[in-house]
Order: structure tokens, then sequence, then C-alpha cells
């Protein structure tokens, strides 16, 4: 009988532990391979239309991605702490480290084939109804589903070198070990280094610390201190789990009735604490991640009025010149007659357009739209039309003096100052524009010498109620699109970025594209939640399932001394509510203060951290039906053994 004979012959024997770990990998390719091919697809990513509502995928699927890992790994790592005794036993028969070796890349090779196959005929499948439930619920439209090429790559590439990592654990931890440690491997008590209580007050510290970092040094366009911050309190949350029986002790020692009921639970726990601080510390990370996105898409989604108002100062506005955008009145004015909605205002600004710099009279906006921003001749305002509590990190371009061109010269005019306010609508054809408001005589000079075709109006208009102006919003952007393709040169290359660049900016636009934005987050942030969910209960059933044998046994001996049924079942209920709350209770805790800490600037910390206790409450209320289900299954099977 060779290796590979020896080998089937185990995974024959060994089929449902051999079954679970490769559908743990199945069930990670598949999800990633979801997200690839979201991520992959051109059409929804790389759309200027949808490019808002696209960049929401981003965080979502980096979590997916390191989860996937880590998850995989401990899988793995649960898999083969039952194998080691089996490996332990085998060179006692004379096989080689050489040989355990080849039969653990044998073994880890087949699951990864048919675990990769599984996983990309899973989630080919899985993807187009994944796919159908974004369109449908962010009602976009124009983008197709598609398989590419790439979402295949990506997800092989990503399996093989965690498969890779795999291979390398296994030669560390066979050649690392003596042949009586694997013999002994089950009954071996867990690595607890950590374990004391100086490490659980330094982690308490370094949780406060990473606290008061957040509270007193993050704003909306420093992304670094949240990074900071959030790592302090990983490592942290990772030094107080590893001492959480020093902290359950602590109540305990008040009552000495308490201390004699729980004593056995305490114990154990403090023997296997090597594994269970890593499924704590596992599921409070993706219970704390699964509560902030969620409360994120939440918020954006209640916040997408104020920022649509904030962003549209008129209810529709749009930029015309000579041969763009310039419908005609009556063809405006047929358009609002049948939209059902009341002109209250009408507006014009006129602007000179040059490229990447956009010059304003200070009389026409002062005149026009009502503001008191005088400038000196020789002198200029730039204008950032940024709102300084929209949650994004906007980077402002400052310039100490420009040279505007007069006639066959250019002229160095100085800064008079900076403005940060919106004074009309953020129009995409002006987005990436240097905004400059001149004196009236010095852009009257640009304006006497300047082509026709550099000279644009902005159209600003307001309704009685902006919320009806759907039709007419959509009515007014067919039409800039029938004419700029008539007037184009090649109507055939007039695409939907050009169409996109011209477009109406209006309330009911951005107001639409940030509820579509939100709720594409807020449904990948419930799939991540759904999926952490039930990796949270793997990660507890697997750790569960590699310890049973070594489980049955103790309780089976403590059953010999005189410790009856009904105490093996209060032990087991102990410790099992430890491994189900004590992560739920951690993960509100953080997630709660970085959910107020990340929306304090917009004003909506405290119904940030709301939101967050309240999704909280409900992911504890699942698991306690997860957990009371679980733990009567869990207490019967023991107690049958026994």
């Amino acid at each position: 009988m060779n290796i590979n004979h020896i080998t089937f012959k185990i995974l024959k024997v060994n089929f449902r532990r051999y079954l679970l770990f490769l559908l743990c990998c199945s069930y990670s390719i598949m999800v990633f391979f979801i997200f690839a091919t979201v991520y992959t697809n051109s059409s929804f990513m790389n759309n200027f239309q949808t490019s808002s509502i696209a960049s929401n995928i981003i965080a979502p699927s980096i979590s997916v991605a390191i989860f996937s890992i880590f998850f995989m790994i401990y899988a793995y790592s649960s898999f083969l702490k039952y194998r080691k005794s089996e490996f332990g036993l085998f060179m006692i028969l004379g096989m080689t480290n050489s040989d355990a070796l080849k039969m653990m890349r044998l073994e880890i090779s087949i699951i990864a084939g048919i675990s990769m196959l599984l996983g990309l005929l899973s989630g080919t499948l899985c993807s187009p109804l994944f796919y159908y439930l974004v369109i449908k619920l962010t009602n976009i439209k124009g983008i197709h589903f598609s398989l590419t090429l790439n979402s295949y790559l990506y997800s092989i590439v990503f399996f093989i070198v965690v498969y890779i990592f795999m291979l390398m654990y296994s030669v560390i931890t066979i050649r690392k070990n003596e042949l009586i440690d694997l013999l002994k491997q089950v009954r071996i008590k867990d690595n607890d280094f950590l374990s004391h209580p100086v490490w659980g007050i330094i982690g308490i510290v370094i949780i406060g610390f990473s606290f008061f970092d957040m509270s007193f040094n993050f704003k909306s366009d420093n992304s670094f201190v949240l990074l900071r911050s959030f790592f302090a309190s990983i490592i942290g949350l990772y030094l107080c789990i590893s001492n959480i029986i020093f902290f359950l002790s602590i109540p305990l020692k008040l009552s000495r009735k308490l201390k004699y009921r729980y004593m056995l639970c305490i114990t154990d726990l403090k023997y296997t604490l090597g594994q269970t601080k890593k499924v704590l510390f596992i599921m409070s990370l993706l219970a704390s991640i699964t509560i902030v996105f969620v409360s994120i898409s939440v918020i954006i989604m209640l916040q997408s009025q104020r920022i649509a108002i904030a962003y549209n100062p008129y209810d529709i506005a749009y930029v015309k010149s000579n041969n763009i955008n310039n419908i005609s009145d009556n063809t405006l004015d047929d358009i609002i007659k049948k939209g059902g909605d009341t002109v209250i205002s009408n507006r014009t600004l006129e602007i000179i357009n040059m490229g990447n710099f956009v010059y304003l009279s200070d009389k026409n906006i002062n005149v026009t739209l009502g503001y008191k921003l005088p400038v000196e001749k020789g002198h200029f305002i730039s204008l950032y039309q940024v709102v300084s509590d929209d949650g994004y990190e906007n980077k402002l371009d400052e310039f100490s003096n420009i040279n505007i061109p007069i006639g066959n010269t250019w002229v160095k005019v100085a800064n008079q100052s900076n403005t940060t306010q919106v004074l009309f609508n953020r129009l995409n054809k002006l987005e990436y524009s240097n905004i400059f408001i001149l004196n009236d005589s010095d852009y009257l000079d640009i304006r006497s010498s300047c082509m026709p075709d550099n000279i644009g109006e902005i159209k600003l208009m307001n309704f009685q109620d902006w919320k009806n102006t759907n039709k007419i919003n959509d009515d007014i952007n067919a039409a800039l699109t029938q004419y700029n393709k008539q007037q184009s040169k090649t109507p055939e290359q007039y695409n939907s970025d050009m169409e996109y660049l011209y477009q109406t900016a209006s309330k009911i636009g951005d107001y639409n594209t940030q509820m579509q934005s939100a709720s594409f987050l807020l449904f990948l942030s419930s799939f991540v939640a759904m999926l952490f969910f039930v990796s949270s209960e793997i990660l507890v059933h697997f750790k569960l399932l590699t310890e049973f044998e070594k489980e049955k046994i103790k309780y089976r001996k403590l059953n010999k001394i005189g410790i009856k049924s009904q105490e093996v079942a209060r032990i087991i209920s102990c410790e099992l509510f430890v491994l189900f709350f004590v992560p739920i209770m951690l993960s509100i805790l953080l997630a709660t203060f970085y959910c107020y800490n990340l929306a304090i600037n917009a004003g909506e910390g405290s119904l940030s951290a709301l939101y967050s206790i309240i999704i909280g409450l409900i992911y504890l209320v699942v698991q306690s039906l997860y957990y009371f289900i679980y733990k009567r299954f869990y207490i019967r099977k023991i107690l049958s053994a026994i």
C-alpha cells in the first residue's frame, strides 16, 4: 500500500470531517467570485454615471477578501489540529516526515481542486442572481450582466495564494513538532502566552488610547487617524480577549456561590483559551464590521436629501454655450409645461470656460445670485464648491496668483481670498475645473478678447416642488443629448460618458443617485452581514466539532466521578454562552464608538450611534435564537455520548 492508497482510504473514512473543510473553502471562493464579477464588469465600474455608486463595492470587497483568507486558513488549522495525532500514529509505524508531508500535500491538493471547481461553479450560478438584485434594488439602467475571464482568473489566483499558505503552514507544523507532541496534540493545553492580567490591562489601555486618538484627532479629510485608531483597537481587543478569563473571574470573586457554580466552566475555558480566543477575536471583528457597514449605509440613505440640497442650491441647472446644450427657450418651456410643475425662478449666470479654468464676474454673481463677493481689480477669489460635512475627503488646490489672458498677453493677478461654498449646482462639465471670481473690469477684458465658444451660461431654475421634477429633469437631459448629437461632427461617437458630462445638475438627480448608492451599499452590507453571521456560526461549529472527541472523553470522566448530567449541561451552556455572546457585546461597543465618530462631522453622530446599537441588538436577537437551538443540539449530543 503506497501513500496515495492510504490518503484515499483516510479521505473515505473521515469523509464528514473533510467535507466540512471542503465546503468552507468552496463557500469562500464562491463569495469572492461573486464580488469579482461585479468588480470586473467594465460597464458598471468604468461608467461615469455609476462611478459614485460603484465605488461602494471597494470596502466590502476588501473585507470579503481579507475574511476569506483568514476563514480558510483558520478552517485548515482546525482541521490540521485533528490530523496531527494521525500523523503521529503513522510515524510510529515507520512513516517519515517526508512521507507525512507528501500525504498532506496530496490531501490539500485534492480538497483545493474540488473546492475550486465547486466554488467557481456555484459562483457562476449565483452571480446572475446577485447582479439582478443589485440592479433591481438600485434601479440602475443600461448596465448588463457579464461573466469575464478576469473574474475567474482573480478567483483562481486568490485561492492559489491561500493554498500556498496552507502548504507552508503544513510544512512548518509537521517539521517543528516531535513525535510525542503529534500523538498528544488533541490533549495538549492550548498556547496562552498572552493570558496574564498585565496583558489584559495593557489591552484596555491601548483601546482607551485608540478611542482618545479617534475622538480628538479624526477629521473627514484624514483617514490615517481612522486606520491608526482601528488597528490599535484590534491589538487591544486581542489582548483583552486573550485575558477574557481574568475579566470574567472578577464578578465571580464577589460571590462565593457563583464562584463554585461556574468554577469548572472557567477552568475549562482557561485550558482551551488558545483556540477559543482566536474564534472570539474573529467573531468580534466580523460582527463589528457588519454593524459598521450596515449603520453607515442606513445613515447615507437618511442623508441623501440633505446632501442633494446642499450641493444643488437650484432645483435644476445646466451649462450651455454656442454649440453645447444650446436648446431654445421654447423647447425648455414646452418641457416644463409637460412636466407638471411650476417655475418660481429662472436665472442665467454668464461664465468664461477656458479648459481647466473658469472665470466669473463678481458683479454678475452679486446681481444674479444675490451674494456679496466684491473682488478688487487685479485680484481673484478661488471658489471651491464643497460641502465640508459631506463625509468625503475634498482636496483643494490653492493658488497664490494666476495669469489671465487679456488680448495677446497674460496678466498676473493675485489671490484675494478663498471661499468654500456652493454658489450654484455642481455641474459635471465644471467638476474638475478651477473656478475664479474676478473683478468685473478684469472679467470684461478677458471676455472682449476670447473666442465666442468660450463664453457660456449656466441656467439656474427653481420649481414649486423639486421632488416632482423627475420627469422635467429627464426630458431636459433627453433634449440636451439630442441637440448635442445633432451638433456633433460625429454623432455616432457621442457616447454615454460625453452625455454624462453635459447633463443637468439637479436636486432630484443627485437625490436619486444618493439613494441608489445608499441602496447598493446597504445591499452589499446586508450580504456581507449574512456572510459574516453564517461564517461566525461555522467557526463555532468547526471548533466544537474538532474538539468533540476530547470533550466527550472529558465529560465521561467527570460523570464517573459524580458530576451529574444537569451540571454537565450547565458547564456546556456557560462555555457556549461565552462563545456566542462575548464577541457580540464587544463588537457593539467598538461599532457604536466608530459609527459615532465617523458621522459626528456631518452632525449625525448620535443618530449613527443609535442605529449601530439597534443593528447590534438585532444581531444579538438572531444570535440568541441560534444559541438556544445549537445549545440544545450540542448538549444532547454530548450527553448521549457519556
